[in-house]
């Protein structure tokens, strides 16, 4: 958010503003769909551990990844993978 509001000579309230009403989200929200999404792909056609996954998609923890995504689909990434629940 930084970087783009330092390249367009604007706050980074300002940014955040004008993604929001043309996006309809704030940016942190737009990267965490995104993260969330390419996950369910990583789940779905790799053999990588949850673990792996969640390093390569952007988390920090795994812990908060698994809460994240249970927040999301209302399941954790191990039961998406061992349900193999195409319905989310």
């Amino acid at each position: 958010m930084e970087i783009l509001s330092n390249k367009f000579h604007i706050s980074k309230s300002y940014l955040s503003n004008l993604i929001s009403k043309h996006v309809g989200n704030s940016l942190p929200t737009i990267l965490l769909n995104f993260r969330l999404e390419k996950a369910i792909l990583l789940l779905l056609d790799s053999n990588l551990s949850i673990n792996e996954i969640s390093h390569l998609v952007g988390f920090d923890s795994t812990s908060y990844f698994c809460h994240q995504f249970k927040s999301e689909y209302g399941i954790t990434p191990k039961q998406f993978r061992s349900e193999g629940n195409f319905s989310i």
